[in-house]
C-alpha cells in the first residue's frame, strides 16, 4: 500500500532539525526561511494569500508548499506559488508559479521559465530568494498563461480512444501516475465524482491534477509540470502563442486528423537511438517486430507447395513478358543431370 502523504504545519517543518554536513560545501536553506521569505514577498507585491498547504515525507527532510493567492476575478482558476525543499540532498530547492482550482484545488503548472531549481551550495540561499521575488514579479505572465490553456483545452473534444491513449501514456510510458491515482481517476470519471466530464481536454485534465494532489513532494512539481506539457505540446491543437511562435502552429501539434502519438523528448530521443545502436537483436525479438507491424515471421508463413504445373506456368510467363531474356536464357543455360531429381518441394526446414 502506498505511502499517504498527509497534510501538516508550518510548526511542523519549523521543528524538522537541520542537517550538519561535514564538508560544508552544502548549503542548507532552511523550510522557515523559505516560508517567511516567501510570505513576506507575496505580501509586499500586493497579494492576499487566501490559503497555504504544506506536505513533508522522511520526516520533513523533503518538504513542499504551495500558496492560494487571490489574483484576478476569475471564478475557476487563481494564483498559485509554490516551493519544494529538502535537507538530505534527494532535491534541490525549487519555486513555481501557476494556478490552482478554485473549487478543488488542484494546480496547473506549465512547464518552463517559471520553475526555478538551485542545488544547495555557495551562495543558493541568498539566490534562491532573489529567484523567489523574480518569480512573484512576472506571477501575472505566467497566470495568463493558464488562463489561455484553459480555453484551447475546452475546445478539444476527447472520444474514448483518445481519452485511454492519453492515460495509458502518461501511466505506461511516462510513469507520470501511480497505480493508485490511474485507479482513482477511472473511478472519479465513471463515478461522476467532480463537475468535470472528460468529454473535453480541460475535464481530464482537471481530473487527472485531482489526482496528482497526492504526489510525493520529491516528484511534485516535476509531475506537474510534465503532465502539463505533455497534454500542451502533444495533444492541444491550434494553440496560438505570441511568446513562442507569433501565432503559429506549436512544434510536435497535431492537426484534427491525425492520431496522437506519445511525446518524445530530445533526450528519450537520444537514449532510444543509442539502445538500438548497442543492442543485438534476438530471433524473438525479430518476430515480435514484425507481429507489431501484421506481418508474420518467416518461421511461421505457409510453405506454398512447387509442383511442375506452377513451374511451368510461372515460365510461361515469362517467356510472354521477357521473350529476348528467356531466348538468350535457353542458350546459355546448361542442365545438371541431377537436376530432374531435385525434390519438387520444399519447406523452410530446407532452407
Amino acid at each position: 500500500m502506498p505511502q499517504k502523504i498527509p497534510i501538516i504545519t508550518r510548526d511542523y517543518l519549523k521543528d524538522v532539525p537541520l542537517p550538519v554536513y561535514a564538508t560544508g560545501r552544502y548549503t542548507v536553506i532552511s523550510h522557515e526561511t523559505i516560508i517567511s521569505f516567501m510570505e513576506q514577498e507575496i505580501v509586499n507585491a500586493g497579494l492576499h494569500i487566501e490559503d497555504r498547504e504544506f506536505r513533508a515525507a522522511r520526516g520533513g527532510q523533503i518538504a513542499t508548499g504551495k500558496y492560494h493567492v487571490k489574483y484576478a476575478d476569475d471564478p475557476e482558476i487563481g494564483l498559485m506559488i509554490g516551493f519544494v525543499n529538502s535537507y538530505d540532498k534527494s532535491t534541490r530547492f525549487g519555486c513555481t508559479v501557476g494556478g490552482f482550482n478554485k473549487i478543488y484545488g488542484n494546480s496547473y503548472i506549465n512547464c518552463g521559465d517559471q520553475t526555478w531549481v538551485r542545488k544547495h551550495t555557495g551562495a543558493a540561499d541568498k539566490e534562491a530568494e532573489q529567484h523567489i521575488q523574480d518569480q512573484i514579479a512576472i506571477a501575472s505572465t505566467h497566470y495568463d498563461k493558464i488562463v489561455r490553456h484553459r480555453a484551447l483545452f475546452k475546445r478539444i473534444d476527447l472520444n474514448p480512444q483518445l481519452k485511454s491513449s492519453i492515460l495509458g501514456y502518461l501511466f505506461f510510458e511516462k510513469e507520470l501516475l501511480s497505480v493508485d491515482q490511474a485507479n482513482a481517476i477511472i473511478k472519479n470519471i465513471k463515478s461522476q465524482a467532480y463537475r468535470y466530464k472528460a468529454a473535453t481536454l480541460w475535464g481530464l485534465y482537471n481530473h487527472i491534477t485531482i489526482a496528482l494532489k497526492v504526489t510525493h513532494p520529491l516528484e511534485w512539481i516535476k509531475t506537474q509540470s510534465q503532465v502539463h506539457e505533455i497534454l500542451l505540446n502533444t495533444y492541444a491543437l491550434n494553440l496560438t502563442d505570441k511568446e513562442n511562435n507569433d501565432g503559429e502552429t506549436l512544434p510536435g501539434q497535431l492537426n484534427a486528423f491525425e492520431q496522437p502519438e506519445a511525446f518524445i523528448s530530445d533526450e528519450d530521443k537520444t537514449e532510444i537511438v543509442e539502445g538500438i545502436v548497442n543492442t543485438e537483436i534476438s530471433e524473438e525479438e525479430k518476430n515480435a517486430l514484425y507481429q507489431e507491424k501484421d506481418e508474420v515471421p518467416l518461421t511461421e508463413q505457409h510453405v506454398t507447395e512447387v509442383t511442375d504445373e506452377k513451374i511451368a506456368e510461372l515460365g510461361q510467363e515469362c517467356i510472354e513478358k521477357f521473350p529476348e531474356t528467356m531466348e538468350k536464357l535457353e542458350d546459355d543455360l546448361t542442365v545438371d543431370p541431377g537436376f530432374n531429381n531435385a525434390p519438387t518441394s520444399f519447406t523452410v526446414d530446407d532452407l
